[in-house]
C-alpha cells in the first residue's frame, strides 16, 4: 500500500508538473495574444492620427485657399469701390464745369444784350435830339 501511495503520489506530481506546464503554455500564448492584439490596435491609432493629420492638414491648406480667395475678393471690392467713388468725383467735377461754362455762356449773352441795348437807346436819343 505504501508504494502504491508513492505511486499514485509520484503520478500525481507528474500530473501537477504538466498541468502547471500547460499552464505556462496558456499563459504565454495568451501573453502573445494580448501583445499581438497591442500591436495591432497601435498600428489602427497610429494609422488613424496619420489620416487625421493628413485631413486637418488638407483642411488648414483649404482655410488658407479659402482665406487668399476673401483677400483678393476684398481687393477686388476695395478697388471697385476706388473707381465708383473716382468717377462720381469726376462727375461732380465735369458738373460743375458745365454749370460754370453755361454761367458764363449766360452773362457773356446778357453783356452782349446790355450792350446792344446801350447801343439803341443811344441810337434813339441821337434821332431824337
Amino acid at each position: 500500500m505504501s508504494l502504491q501511495n508513492a505511486r499514485n503520489q509520484e503520478i500525481l506530481k507528474q500530473k501537477k508538473l504538466e498541468e502547471q506546464e500547460y499552464q505556462r503554455n496558456l499563459d504565454a500564448t495568451y501573453t502573445e495574444l494580448l501583445d499581438k492584439q497591442e500591436r495591432q490596435r497601435d498600428r489602427q491609432l497610429k494609422a488613424t492620427y496619420a489620416r487625421q493629420a493628413k485631413q486637418y492638414g488638407a483642411a488648414a491648406s483649404m482655410q488658407e485657399v479659402m482665406d487668399q480667395q476673401a483677400r483678393a475678393d476684398e481687393a477686388r471690392a476695395k478697388a471697385e469701390a476706388d473707381e465708383v467713388e473716382r468717377l462720381a468725383a469726376k462727375r461732380e467735377s465735369d458738373q460743375k464745369s458745365e454749370r460754370a461754362r453755361l454761367q458764363q455762356e449766360t452773362l457773356d449773352v446778357l453783356s452782349i444784350q446790355v450792350r446792344e441795348k446801350a447801343e439803341i437807346g443811344r441810337a434813339s436819343c441821337r434821332e431824337r435830339v
